[in-house]
């Protein structure tokens, strides 16, 4: 698919949070509860495609079609990463995927 820039959609994701995946290699994806994707009803609870680029500050994530807007984490993750890692801050899991 691959929809040029200007026609990839923009998605609100609500309740995120940031693992690797399961399936297909070392990729980094998001999961959480989309609002306004073309293709699932609001609050549906979705595993993105890999994560090419992620920015908490910007509050963006990008997968090859489609541009996240980060609404708030998982509050529940963020104290499970707190836990394991008093240093946590969402900024440690920022990246940009070589192209």
């Amino acid at each position: 698919m691959n929809p040029s820039l200007k026609d990839r959609p923009k998605v609100l994701i609500e309740n995120w949070m940031v693992m690797k995946s399961w399936w297909g290699g070392p990729n980094t994806i998001i999961c959480g509860e989309v609002h306004g994707h073309p293709y699932f009803e609001n609050g549906k609870f979705v595993y993105t495609s890999a994560v090419t680029e992620l920015d908490t500050g910007d509050k963006k994530a990008l997968t090859l079609n489609t541009d996240y807007v980060l609404g708030e984490p998982d509050q529940k993750w963020v104290e499970a990463m707190k836990k394991s890692d008093e240093n946590f801050q969402l900024s440690s899991m920022d990246f940009q995927a070589k192209q």
